[in-house]
């Protein structure tokens, strides 16, 4: 979770940290938001349990037809209400051109704000091409993503009790 959020800052101009630690070592609250166990204990506090329906994203990947099947289930809704995409929506990348990609992420608000949805549509096509400048910084940054998930790993194992579910994945 921290990672992901601290990469969404990145790409959005956020943060000008090319550095995973520095950022942590600045948003100290991002670790916080990771500890789902956390969150999950407060709501359940305020709500009865069974009004929750907790998906894992990795298991809502493998198989995303069955588990919006499940959801409607759980919602008591047609399963015809959710559209599933036919690709991936919100893929993580770092793109080389920064700059490039955040004056393009811009550049499309701006259009959607104007009602331009076809400028908005030919800016996400072009969006393909803008990955072909990513790049990875997940390499730099693996030290201090190993020392963050051994820090979760408390926390993993308190969420797996409170699911009764395994999530080892996160391990």
């Amino acid at each position: 979770r921290a990672y992901s959020q601290y990469k969404n800052a990145y790409l959005h101009g956020e943060t000008r940290k090319d550095d995973f630690e520095e950022y942590l070592d600045a948003n100290p609250d991002c670790f916080q938001r990771g500890l789902y166990v956390n969150q999950l204990r407060r709501w359940f506090k305020q709500f009865n349990r069974n009004q929750f329906k907790v998906f894992i994203f990795e298991n809502l990947m493998e198989n995303p037809s069955a588990k919006f099947t499940e959801l409607a289930s759980f919602l008591d809704v047609s399963c015809n209400k959710f559209k599933l995409p036919n690709e991936r929506v919100n893929s993580s990348f770092q793109p080389w051109g920064h700059w490039i990609y955040q004056q393009g992420v811009k550049l499309n608000d701006f259009a959607v704000r104007q009602e331009m949805y076809w400028l908005s549509s030919l800016l996400q096509t072009g969006g393909t091409v803008f990955r072909y400048f990513k790049r990875d910084s997940d390499n730099k940054n693996k030290r201090a993503i190993d020392d963050l998930r051994e820090e979760y790993q408390q926390s993993v194992r308190e969420l797996e009790d409170l699911l009764d579910r395994d999530i080892r994945f996160w391990k």
